[in-house]
């Protein structure tokens, strides 16, 4: 059904200005950045396209332009306005994480790490860097793959701590699956980056695993892994 042929009070736009924008559901906001729709679809069947591809959102931030233009209905034009939609959310979203910003709150930190990288297909290994007042100095991806001490490194993280004048790290990847279990290989790559940061005085504060909005915290289920 058009949009056009909807009552007035069913149609996004009207919805949004007589309710306020947050009444809307998912596919009607997504409805209003797609605007239009095809001679077979309107935007709203777009729009519920688009989310069955990216399951209800959750794989939207990883939605590429040819993920988008395979939809049919969405060619290149709309694929951009919707990659810019999602680029500007992130941007958003990662001023909360600044240099002026303190560790003071585990599960804001937690909420923003499942953002960047629990909802990835891969597993991302990341790198968030402190100072001595545990306040935020950058945050990095440097690893993509498998977590194994064969893919990550620790001359490379103590690198980039040193080079940004961090004294503390978290460390924090994802388990694509959502599986919250700390592998063998999760437990071998902390204590080697545990024994590496000693060296170098730097303090490994937490590995902190995310997948699907849940998480754990090996500091908390493995402390032994951080003993010196």
């Amino acid at each position: 059904m058009k949009i056009q042929s909807m009552h007035p009070s069913s149609r996004p736009r009207e919805k949004a200005l007589e309710y306020g924008i947050g009444s809307l559901s998912d596919r009607e906001l997504l409805a209003l950045f797609i605007r239009t729709g095809t001679q077979k679809k309107s935007a709203l069947e777009l729009a519920d396209d688009v989310l069955s591809r990216c399951d209800e959102l959750q794989r939207f931030s990883e939605m590429t332009l040819n993920d988008f233009c395979s939809i049919d209905g969405i060619k290149t034009a709309k694929g951009i306005e919707l990659l810019a939609v999602m680029e500007l959310s992130k941007r958003i979203v990662k001023p909360r994480i600044g240099s002026s910003v303190s560790i003071h709150e585990p599960q804001a930190l937690v909420a923003w790490v499942n953002r960047e990288v629990g909802y990835a297909e891969q597993e991302n290994f990341l790198v968030i860097f402190l100072n001595n007042q545990n306040n935020l100095l950058g945050h990095e991806i440097l690893f993509k793959g498998t977590v194994d001490h064969s893919v990550v490194h620790p001359r490379d993280i103590i690198r980039e701590a040193v080079a940004r004048n961090a004294s503390r790290i978290i460390l924090a990847h994802n388990h694509p699956g959502g599986t919250m279990v700390a592998s063998y290989a999760d437990k071998e790559v902390t204590e080697i980056m545990v024994r590496a940061g000693n060296l170098v005085g730097i303090e490994i504060l937490d590995h902190i695993i995310v997948g699907q909005g849940a998480y754990i915290s090996l500091k908390s289920q493995h402390p032994y892994l951080f003993e010196e």
